[in-house]
């Protein structure tokens, strides 16, 4: 599947901009109740996702909830769901500098569904992402 960059944050959460660049492997296009070409990919490193106080941590299995040196919670991410910022506009293996609706996976049953489940996710930025030229694949070969 194909292998993305996401390089920028137009608007989101300044952590994950100074965690920025990370590629991540697209898994597979998930219908939603609004739009059917939500992108599933799984990211080559984890993220590290500071929720404000008003977020729900039970939301989110124990093993992927850390404190933080400041007592506030921490998540980490292994996946993300993504679509393009404007309906029309599709994630295509020619992409370039195609901005995008960011939201993190913060219940890792997404993976198995075969829709998106906005109760599964936490939206975050607006991102740039570029197809990654240089890999076809992050899986390790067998």
């Amino acid at each position: 599947m194909p292998v993305v960059i996401l390089d920028q944050v137009d608007s989101g959460p300044a952590e994950l901009a100074v965690q920025l660049p990370v590629r991540a492997e697209l898994v597979r296009v998930l219908p939603g109740p609004d739009r059917p070409d939500y992108c599933l990919a799984m990211l080559e490193k984890r993220l590290v996702f500071k929720p404000g106080p008003d977020f729900d941590v039970s939301r989110v299995a124990s093993e992927f909830l850390r404190t933080d040196i400041d007592g506030s919670p921490a998540v980490l991410i292994y996946a993300v769901v993504f679509c393009a910022r404007f309906q029309g506009t599709q994630v295509a293996p020619d992409m370039k500098d195609l901005w995008v609706n960011l939201a993190f996976v913060i219940d890792n049953s997404q993976m198995r569904d075969e829709t998106v489940d906005f109760a599964k996710l936490e939206n975050v930025a607006v991102a740039r992402i570029n197809l990654d030229p240089t890999i076809e694949t992050l899986r390790q070969p067998k």
